[in-house]
């Protein structure tokens, strides 16, 4: 009996020491996952703070609310259109294709026109250039299209200087529209926003003043 107590005590004994090694190395991988973790939200934080820096970027540094943004983005599109007459006199077909789409897809001509026109005296009026607007830029677009697929040994052949004059036509009532727009703007906006425009470097196109 005495031999079977100190038996069992000694089973005991191992088994309570196995018990604090495996509290041990609990406690351990406990810290070491609190500090994996730690490093985890700490790195989770420092990703989430430069995402909300790329998608912000100037407008949320400048907090500019949604119809100075919208106001900024037609005067862009103006200083963006200013040397498509020169790529549409040389042949320039690419180059003037790529600023008229920047209009249109990245600065959103349509879109914010739309949104500052709510504001106006004359709503209707801001919107009825909008459209006629939208219609001028999709035939320039078509004029300056076309030529990339014509033959031409060398300058401006016959059949793409057909489509050049058109091109020149749409390119003088699309500014014109333009200019009709934004005088319809109170002019400390629209002071305020061609010198906001001005200061903008916009890398996807060459931008020549």
């Amino acid at each position: 009996m005495e031999c079977f107590v100190s038996g069992m005590s000694s089973v005991l004994e191992r088994r309570n020491g196995q018990r604090q090694v495996c509290r041990k190395k609990e406690v351990v991988m406990s810290n070491a996952g609190c500090e994996e973790n730690s490093e985890r939200r700490m790195m989770l934080g420092a990703l989430a703070g430069l995402m909300v820096m790329g998608v912000s970027g100037p407008a949320a540094a400048s907090k500019m609310s949604p119809i100075d943004t919208s106001l900024l983005r037609i005067c862009e599109c103006e200083r963006v259109m200013k040397p498509v007459r020169k790529y549409i006199a040389k042949g320039e077909w690419d180059r003037a294709r790529t600023n008229i789409n920047y209009c249109t897809r990245n600065l959103r001509l349509k879109t914010n026109m739309k949104i500052f026109s709510e504001i106006m005296d004359d709503p209707l009026e801001g919107i009825e250039i909008m459209a006629d607007l939208e219609n001028v830029f999709t035939q320039m677009d078509a004029s300056v299209y076309t030529p990339i697929f014509i033959p031409s040994d060398e300058g401006i052949s016959p059949e793409q200087e057909k489509y050049q004059k058109q091109a020149f036509l749409y390119y003088e009532q699309a500014m014109r529209m333009l200019g009709d727009y934004l005088a319809l703007v109170p002019q400390d906006k629209k002071v305020g926003a061609f010198r906001e425009a001005a200061k903008r470097s916009i890398f996807e196109i060459k931008v020549e003043d």
